[in-house]
């Protein structure tokens, strides 16, 4: 890694043996660090880097110069972070770099009433007919980070987007889109010297400004009462269910363990979330667990989508498998192949080029930078006592938010809650209904 004078971090990955290279440009800017009124703000700025530039002033001409290299450019924002990312054959790779540079730093802000109208569209996405959401993973964050950016819609409402003018895209480029705010990464053949001036030449030229802090994030029993269990009635053949712990974050030294413990739930076919539920009980088609991690905190979800009256068993299953992981209730054997697919995917990144600036651009923004064979040491020292201290410290009832978006009728709601109450949780926590 290399930090130019401006602040800008420049991460070059040499790949010889890869045919593609992937360009990866990172902003420290989502949904975290805006207001109530700027919700929403980076992901519009995000579609709108697309609209063009000086010398493509037009999002067509600008998506068919890339497309001429052998690249289709992407973007995404998310709570912490905006990214736009290429890959190409490595024969395409300093034109496309500076193509890329160019729609980052010199972009027109064209056509921002048509753009408006499609981010609209996709904000419907997430809401009936009534206007009422429905997306339960904005239900549930909301509930999780109370109070914290975390919580808030990364596209914002229907009234934030149809406010936003051309000065609020202004103001928030010029504030995010500085050096010290941006990390660029590079992987793939990249033994082209050229490239690497072509760079350094390049991004060198942006003005420093700062970078963005985060507000931190308080547990929400400090700031308000929430439901640890919401229901969001939504017609249809199939509720969906969410059971949500919170979790450390990666800076936490034991955030490792965390992802090991994950790997132990569900990891594959073989393993509990999906063996116990999708091939013995039969009970859903779509199960399966995820984290979602920020610096300072994060969340490990159980996801399931099913027949109405599946939902309160599928919880109780999942409860059960939780609870046996907490007991240590797992062979050492598990945990062996729990670690060695943790490291399996960590040697895997040297053939994706696009994961690889994933990892290092991520570990600039936002945890102590280590490499895949550092974290791999981590991964190896981890113990059954650390992965079930970590289990006990996640899994109880305090510490558990459920969702269900679709239709429960009354007698249903009484058996999710029995499910519920057999893992600890009180119906006196509160309930709510929407």
């Amino acid at each position: 890694m290399e930090t130019l004078a401006n602040g800008l971090k420049l991460i070059e990955i040499n790949q010889p043996g890869l045919h593609t290279v992937n360009i990866s440009v990172f902003v420290k800017t989502g949904s975290r660090f805006e207001s109530r009124q700027e919700n929403g703000i980076s992901h519009f700025l995000e579609h709108m880097i697309f609209r063009g530039t000086s010398a493509h002033p037009t999002a067509f001409e600008l998506n068919q110069a890339f497309e001429r290299l052998g690249a289709n450019v992407n973007g995404s924002t998310t709570p912490d972070s905006t990214e736009y990312s290429i890959t190409l054959p490595s024969q395409s790779v300093i034109t496309a770099s500076s193509l890329l540079f160019e729609m980052i730093t010199q972009p027109h802000f064209n056509e921002i009433d048509t753009e408006r109208k499609i981010i609209i569209e996709e904000i419907l996405e997430d809401f009936d007919e009534e206007l009422r959401c429905v997306d339960i993973d904005t239900m549930s964050r909301q509930r999780i980070w109370y109070g914290n950016g975390l919580g808030a819609s990364i596209t914002g409402s229907i009234e934030n987007v149809t406010a936003f003018d051309y000065d609020d895209v202004i103001r928030w480029y010029d504030t995010n889109y500085v050096a010290q705010n941006m990390i660029v990464c590079v992987s793939g053949n990249i033994s082209d010297e050229s490239l690497k001036s072509n760079l350094r030449s390049s991004w060198c030229s942006l003005k420093p400004g700062s970078r963005q802090t985060i507000t931190p994030y308080v547990p929400l029993h400090k700031t308000a009462p929430t439901y640890p269990y919401l229901h969001i009635h939504k017609p249809g053949s199939q509720t969906q269910l969410r059971l949500a712990f919170l979790t450390p974050g990666l800076l936490d030294a034991n955030y490792p363990v965390i992802e090991i413990l994950l790997r132990l739930i569900d990891d594959g076919m073989s393993t509990p979330l999906h063996r116990r539920i999708f091939e013995n009980l039969a009970l859903a088609y779509n199960i399966g667990a995820e984290l979602e991690a920020y610096e300072d905190t994060g969340v490990l979800n159980i996801d399931a989508q099913a027949s109405h009256e599946n939902i309160s068993s599928i919880a109780g299953e999942s409860l059960r498998i939780v609870a046996e992981v907490k007991d240590g209730l797992f062979t050492d054997d598990d945990l062996i192949k729990a670690k060695n697919r943790a490291i399996w995917d960590l040697e895997s990144l040297s053939d994706f080029p696009g994961a690889l600036n994933s990892w290092y651009g991520e570990q600039e923004l936002y945890r102590p930078s280590r490499t895949p064979a550092q974290l791999t040491d981590r991964i190896i020292e981890i113990t059954k006592d650390d992965v079930a201290r970590m289990a006990a410290s996640l899994f109880h009832p305090g510490n558990l938010i459920v969702t269900t978006v679709g239709t429960q009728s009354g007698r249903q709601q009484q058996q999710l809650e029995k499910a519920l109450a057999m893992f600890g949780w009180r119906k006196t926590d509160g309930k709510g209904n929407k």
